[in-house]
């Protein structure tokens, strides 16, 4: 019976690795910090956890008025997500002037409601930067959440073109008045589980045609969206967790020559990417001449 120890040993190890090798569509993660633990369902969203594309793939239409560039579908913990820039040129119901969109589809893959969380109270003039809030400001942590049906420009994902050699630029733009970052109320655009939700958002073109043909200059250049992170309804959020553009501008202020402005962060913690978003990086988009003709156009037309 000695002699058959080892070998019970090794069988019963055997059985314990292979307790998990049934198929199963589920598995588990937590949330930052001392959150709940959510449970992902590989089942859920389909079409948007199996991407179709490697790269992001650019079209347009007949008349080449309208242009559409298609980022691969992207999944991360309980997120899955696919953003789709549109850019028109004769868009007759704003003027005739260029427009670019924002389409997002997003889906929650947990089984727990999730909560897209975005600051929008962000910032506000004052005269003299001396007269405000502290520069070792506490973070609120019971800030004021407040639900909503969708997202505003404060709370999309960021977009970011650059070569790989050097820090990226933001499509979306920047503020040029001075004034501090603040990090309360915060909206929560909630999620139910398996639930394509989709949401289109106008943003500024003309900082996203600048950085679009910089990157186009470069050697080699690659792009990155970040997605704000999907946090549990019962996680304690505070503005460090926010999704927050004017927190992003402001972390980077002095670091690149493309954001102006004065942004201040009153409070005593680092900016940390990582609690707000979760990242996305891929091939440069390879845009035809026609479009790059066509937006340096525009480009050249709005700076006379």
């Amino acid at each position: 019976m000695v002699h058959d120890l080892p070998q019970r040993l090794l069988l019963a190890a055997t059985v314990l690795l292979c307790a998990g090798c049934a198929e199963d569509s589920t598995r588990e993660w937590l949330d930052d910090g001392d959150g709940p633990v959510s449970v992902v369902n590989d089942a859920y969203c389909e079409g948007l956890t199996e991407p179709q594309l490697t790269a992001p793939e650019v079209s347009s239409d007949q008349d080449g008025e309208k242009w559409i560039v298609e980022y691969p579908s992207f999944t991360s913990e309980c997120g899955a997500y696919q953003l789709t820039g549109i850019f028109d040129f004769s868009d007759p119901d704003k003027g005739g002037e260029p427009s670019y969109t924002y389409a997002i589809d997003a889906c929650n893959r947990c089984e727990e409601q999730k909560n897209w969380n975005y600051l929008t109270n962000f910032s506000f003039p004052i005269d003299n930067v001396g007269e405000g809030p502290p520069s070792n400001a506490d973070i609120p942590r019971d800030p004021e959440l407040r639900a909503t049906r969708g997202l505003t420009m404060e709370g999309l994902p960021l977009v970011q073109h650059g070569s790989t050699e050097k820090p990226k630029n933001t499509e979306l733009r920047c503020p040029v008045s001075t004034g501090w970052v603040l990090y309360e109320p915060i909206d929560q655009f909630r999620m139910a589980s398996d639930v394509w939700n989709s949401q289109q958002v106008d943003v500024n073109f003309a900082p996203a045609a600048d950085m679009i043909l910089e990157a186009s200059e470069a050697v080699s250049s690659e792009s990155t969206i970040l997605w704000p992170k999907l946090y549990h309804q019962e996680a304690a959020i505070t503005g460090l967790h926010a999704a927050s553009r004017i927190d992003h501008c402001a972390a980077a202020e002095g670091d690149d020559e493309h954001i102006p402005g004065q942004l201040i962060r009153p409070y005593d913690a680092p900016y940390d990417v990582e609690k707000k978003y979760v990242r996305q990086t891929t091939e440069f988009p390879e845009w035809p001449q026609e479009f790059v003709d066509k937006l340096r156009q525009h480009v050249d037309s709005s700076d006379n």
